[in-house]
């Protein structure tokens, strides 16, 4: 709500008169914490979420993803400086893949968003998340035509279409 408020909690202090300590982490140290975190994950890409996992259970004295990426401007950048791989984790035909294998698994049922989440985290924990989907297609209906089922509709729920009958 502050942040909101005023942009960000540094400039609500600022206009308190208060200082706001400044922390800056090395660059030095932010490199030999994203290769050690690779290195822990065996070198393969490294997300934004499993440093965070690794910072939280292996390392907690790193730090945080956070600072880096104010300090980098963005993850890719992060792992650039570093060394380490920073393009895109999974090809556009990944993707489609993995949709489709969801699609599949849902016996050619509606497949929203939700239920590739879940088949994500059930059957498939290392196939993209929604959200490299999402930046690749723009749009769910982008999604479905993408794995040929742009005329598959969202299904109506009995208690929306009572309310639009009424």
């Amino acid at each position: 709500m502050i942040g909101r408020h005023f942009g960000s909690w540094r400039k609500a202090l600022n206009l308190t008169g208060l200082k706001c300590a400044t922390f800056r982490v090395p660059r030095a140290k932010m490199i030999v914490s994203l290769q050690e975190a690779s290195a822990f994950y065996g070198g393969a890409y490294l997300s934004q979420a499993k440093y965070r996992r690794w910072h939280k259970d292996v390392a907690p004295s790193s730090p945080s993803d956070v600072p880096i990426c104010q300090e980098t401007k963005s993850w890719p950048l992060a792992l650039k400086m570093a060394g380490l791989p920073y393009g895109p984790k999974f090809s556009r035909t990944d993707m489609v893949r993995a949709l489709r294998a969801a699609h599949r698994f849902y016996k050619g049922a509606y497949l929203s968003a939700d239920k590739y989440g879940a088949w994500r985290t059930k059957a498939s924990p290392n196939s993209p998340s929604f959200t490299p989907i999402y930046r690749q297609f723009s749009n769910w209906p982008t999604v479905l035509r993408a794995i040929g089922l742009e005329g598959q509709e969202q299904p109506v729920s009995l208690r929306s279409a009572s309310v639009r009958n009424s």
